[in-house]
């Protein structure tokens, strides 16, 4: 399997010319099923797909995150309330 990648990872970190992405938009799997699909199904499966990324985005929030805060405590960057006073 050969992929590659669509969407820049920041503004400005983008090298690619507009020509090529695209040319490798015309073989994206995702738009050339879309195309087969009639309308309402592409809607379902973005709504499906939203849904699930937000379940997943909302877990890593409340469990991970948790977590980590429990390993340290601090909770804002200006909070030094744990740091002893002569490294202050």
């Amino acid at each position: 399997m050969h992929t590659h990648r669509l969407a820049d990872h920041s503004k400005a970190d983008e090298t690619r010319s507009i020509k090529e992405l695209e040319e490798l938009r015309k073989h994206d799997p995702i738009l050339i099923l879309s195309d087969q699909l009639d309308k309402e199904s592409v809607e379902i499966i973005n709504k499906e797909t939203e849904i699930s990324v937000n379940e997943v985005f909302n877990k890593f929030e409340n469990d991970i995150l948790k977590g980590v805060q429990k390993l340290n405590p601090i909770k804002h960057p200006d909070d030094f309330s744990l740091i002893p006073n002569k490294f202050l």
